[in-house]
């Protein structure tokens, strides 16, 4: 594993750090590092990998978040990819949302806590109704968000 500065996070097990790199043969993706052994296994490559900027474990290890950007228009949305069968859904996105700043899945996995157009909103990851928790105005912003491990 090569460039690990795109991104690191603990698996939902904390078994593993799922990270974004480069691997050897210069390709970038998402990997799988076992925090014992240090084995590394590719989660996304190649093309699954187009448009793909934050990411996240979720408590189900066979399934990865992460927010995808549409190149043709400003926004992008958060997204749930099977790891066995490279099925993605989409959760929340589009352009009413404009850019996802950060968002972050329940320790339960069963909400998505995300930031977009100056507010921090929650929903259950299965779809459903939205609850904003926060409303900010200029100078004010939300760079990141993050569950605390005893969340939901």
């Amino acid at each position: 594993m090569g460039n690990h500065r795109k991104g690191l996070r603990w698996s939902s097990d904390g078994k593993a750090l799922i990270v974004r790199g480069t691997d050897e043969k210069g390709h970038d993706g998402i990997f799988r590092v076992d925090a014992q052994t240090g084995k590394v296994t590719t989660l996304i490559k190649g093309k699954a990998l187009d448009g793909v900027f934050g990411f996240a474990p979720t408590k189900d290890n066979g399934v990865l978040a992460f927010t995808r950007n549409d190149p043709t228009v400003r926004f992008n949305s958060v997204r749930l990819r099977n790891l066995k069968t490279g099925v993605e859904r989409k959760i929340v996105g589009g352009p009413s949302y404009g850019i996802i700043n950060s968002f972050a899945i329940s320790p339960d996995g069963k909400l998505l806590a995300f930031a977009a157009q100056n507010a921090l909103r929650t929903m259950p990851t299965q779809g459903g109704k939205q609850r904003e928790l926060l409303k900010i105005q200029a100078p004010e912003s939300l760079i990141w968000v993050t569950w605390t491990p005893d969340g939901p």
